[in-house]
């Protein structure tokens, strides 16, 4: 969460968080922790299971296809693997 503690960088600074992960519960904490609603940290791991690597990929074209990614939103896209694997990254769609 080092990328937070930057004053110009809050949670509600940005259109949408992406947050790929495999433990549940996860996305709902990081909406308490960052205190931004959940509907800023969308999910569809419920629909398509875990797909790894393709995870935010795929959740950005279902978010582009039904309207969700306007010109200019902000995004932070953050991915947790197996072991301590991570990465994140932050865009202007």
């Amino acid at each position: 969460m080092r990328f937070w503690r930057r004053p110009e960088r809050t949670a509600r600074r940005y259109s949408i968080i992406c947050c790929i992960r495999r433990i549940s519960g996860f996305s709902e904490a990081a909406s308490r922790r960052l205190k931004v609603p959940m509907d800023k940290i969308p999910v569809n791991i419920e629909r398509y299971g875990n797909t790894s690597a393709a995870s935010i990929p795929i959740l950005l074209d279902e978010m582009h296809r039904d309207g969700r990614l306007k010109r200019g939103d902000t995004l932070v896209m953050a991915g947790f693997g197996a072991g301590l694997t991570w990465g994140a990254a932050l865009m202007t769609w």
